[in-house]
C-alpha cells in the first residue's frame, strides 16, 4: 500500500486539523462522527476516509462513494446540532480506487453537540491529534464566543459568483453614476467574500434570490388609528436580497402615503404627508441594523392614518433604551458592520452614522407634535414617523390631494407601447397579477403580451415585481415610482 503523502504532499501526519479513517464504524457512530464535532468546535480539519491511522492508503471503488457520502450526511444531521458546513473531495488513488476527502468548516454557531444513542448530548474538542470530550467551563467558552461572532461575518458555504449580484449592481452603478458594478476586490474588502472565495452571510443577503429567509419585510396599511379589531388595507409580503427589500418597502409606502394641503388667501399650500428623506433614513436603519439572526423575524411596514410604524428585530446596541437618548446624541454603533459598509458603497447610508439626525432634522421646522419616535425593548428597535398632513386636533387628514391624471416618464421605444400608461397607472397604487394586468387592458393573448408589453417594460424597470424570480408562482407587478412620477 501507498503512503497518503505520495497523492497529497504537503499533508501533515494526523494532528489537530488532520484525521484518518479507514471506514465508517457501521454500529459506533460516536467513534468518528465525534471527531466531525470536535473540527467544528475548534478551527475545522480534515478526515480522510480510506487511510489507515499510519497514513497508508486503502481507498473505495467509484462505486461506493455515494454511499459514504450518503452516510455521512445522514449521521451527521441525526446526531449533530447545530448543522455543521463541509465540503467533499475525491481523491484518485489509481484505476477505480479513490480516497474521501471531508473539510469540515469552523462552526459559526457554537458549540456543536453530539447526540448519543440514550440523548445525552455532549461536546467534543480536538486537542492535537486526540479528540476529547469538553467540560462546562469549555462549553460556556464556545457560546460566549460564539454570540461575540457577528452573524454578518460569518462564512456560508456558498460559492461568489458575480452574476448573481444584478440588484446590487444596479443599485451602485445608480448612486455612484457609474457604467462599472462592484469588484469582487472591494466585496472582500468590505468582509461580504472571503479571500478564498466563499460569501459570508452579508453577501449572501445581497445576492439575487437569497436563500437567507430573514432577508424579509412586511408591509401593511390599517385604517385607523391602531390595528385594533379591522382589517389591514392591504398586506404586501417580499422576501430577497437587501437592496430589494429596501427598495419594495420604499415603494410601498411611497404610493401608499396620501398628502394634504390647506386653503390660504394666496391659494392651495400642498402638505406632504411624509418627508421622503426621512423615510428613506427610517428604511435603511431597519435594513442595516436588524438582527439577521433571529429566525422567523422580519422588517415590519405598518401605515396608520396619523404615522408609519418602522420596526425592526433586535435590541438596542447600547447601555439602556433608546428612548432614554435625546434623538440627536445617539453614539453610533453598528450590529452588521460588512451590511453597512456595502450600504455606504451603494450612497445608501453614511458612515457617520448620522441617521436619526437626518430624520429629526426633516422634521424639525414642523414641531414637537410631530416630532419622530423611537422607541425598543429587549427584541424590536421601532422608528415612528408622523403625518405631516394629519390633523390630531380634528382626528383626520388636512383635506385630501386631487389625484393627477398624467404620468412622466421615459418612454419604451420597442414592443407593443399603446398600454404603458393604463399598466402603469393601474399598478401605481399596488401589485397586480399578470392576469388582472390583461383583464384590465382587455387582452387575450398571454404570449404576446409577456412579450411585446410586459417584458420591455420590466427591462426598462418600469414596473417592478413582488418575487425575486420573475418565474415565481404567485408573481406580482407593480410601477417604480423612482421612475414613473404623476403630474
Amino acid at each position: 500500500m501507498k503512503h497518503i503523502r505520495e497523492y497529497i504532499a504537503d499533508i501533515e501526519f494526523e494532528g489537530k486539523e488532520i484525521e484518518f479513517k479507514l471506514r465508517f464504524s457501521d454500529k459506533d457512530d460516536e467513534s468518528w462522527c465525534k471527531t466531525v464535532a470536535a473540527f467544528a468546535n475548534t478551527i475545522g480539519g480534515s478526515m480522510f476516509i480510506g487511510v489507515d491511522n499510519d497514513g497508508f492508503v486503502q481507498g473505495f471503488k467509484k462505486t461506493d462513494l455515494d454511499k459514504l457520502v450518503l452516510r455521512f450526511d445522514q449521521v451527521c444531521g441525526d446526531r449533530l446540532e447545530p448543522h455543521v458546513l463541509y465540503r467533499k473531495k475525491e481523491i484518485k488513488i489509481d484505476d477505480d480506487n479513490y480516497i474521501l476527502q471531508f473539510k469540515i468548516e469552523q462552526n459559526s454557531e457554537l458549540p456543536v453537540w453530539f447526540k448519543r444513542d440514550n440523548q445525552v448530548r455532549v461536546v467534543y474538542l480536538r486537542r492535537e491529534a486526540q479528540t476529547v470530550l469538553a467540560n462546562p467551563s469549555e462549553i460556556s467558552a464556545l457560546i460566549l464566543s460564539s454570540k461575540q461572532k457577528p452573524f454578518d461575518s460569518l462564512i456560508t458555504e456558498y460559492k461568489f459568483d458575480e452574476t448573481k449580484f444584478s440588484n446590487l449592481n444596479s443599485e451602485y452603478k445608480e448612486k455612484n453614476n457609474t457604467q462599472t458594478g462592484i469588484l469582487l476586490k472591494q466585496l472582500q474588502s468590505k468582509g461580504a467574500v472571503t479571500n478564498d472565495g466563499f460569501l459570508t452571510n452579508s453577501g449572501l443577503l445581497f445576492m439575487d434570490n437569497t436563500p437567507l429567509k430573514n432577508s424579509n419585510v412586511a408591509c401593511r396599511i390599517w385604517p385607523g388609528l391602531d390595528k385594533g379589531t379591522r382589517d389591514a388595507l392591504d398586506r404586501q409580503f417580499f422576501q430577497g436580497d437587501l437592496i430589494s427589500v429596501y427598495e419594495f418597502a420604499r415603494t410601498f409606502i411611497i404610493r401608499n402615503i396620501k398628502h394634504g394641503f390647506v386653503k390660504e388667501d394666496s391659494g392651495r399650500k400642498n402638505i406632504v404627508s411624509y418627508p421622503e428623506r426621512a423615510i428613506e433614513e427610517a428604511l435603511i436603519n431597519a435594513v442595516a441594523h436588524r438582527d439577521y439572526s433571529i429566525n422567523g423575524s422580519q422588517i415590519d411596514v405598518d401605515i396608520y392614518a396619523d404615522r408609519i410604524e418602522i420596526v425592526s428585530p433586535g435590541n438596542f446596541l447600547l447601555s439602556g433604551e433608546v428612548q432614554d437618548y435625546d434623538l440627536n446624541s445617539i453614539p453610533s454603533r453598528r450590529r452588521n458592520e460588512s451590511i453597512c459598509d456595502i450600504l455606504d458603497m451603494c450612497n445608501l447610508m453614511e458612515r457617520s452614522g448620522s441617521g436619526f439626525e437626518i430624520i429629526q432634522r426633516e422634521y424639525m421646522p414642523y414641531g414637537e407634535e410631530y416630532a419622530p419616535r423611537l422607541y425598543s425593548n429587549p427584541s424590536l428597535f421601532r422608528i415612528t414617523l408622523m403625518d405631516l398632513s394629519y390633523s390630531p386636533q380634528f382626528g383626520t387628514k388636512l383635506n385630501a390631494e386631487n389625484k393627477p391624471n398624467k404620468l412622466e416618464f421615459e418612454r419604451v421605444l420597442n414592443g407593443s407601447r399603446e398600454h404603458d400608461d393604463a399598466i402603469l397607472f393601474y399598478c401605481f397604487d399596488g401589485p397586480k397579477s399578470k392576469i388582472e394586468i390583461m383583464s384590465h387592458i382587455k387582452m387575450n393573448n398571454e404570449a404576446h403580451f409577456r412579450k411585446q408589453i410586459l417584458k420591455p417594460l420590466l427591462e426598462h424597470k418600469l414596473l417592478l415585481t413582488t418575487q425575486a424570480s420573475l418565474n415565481a408562482p404567485n408573481q406580482k407587478y407593480f410601477t417604480n415610482l423612482k421612475k414613473v412620477k404623476k403630474v
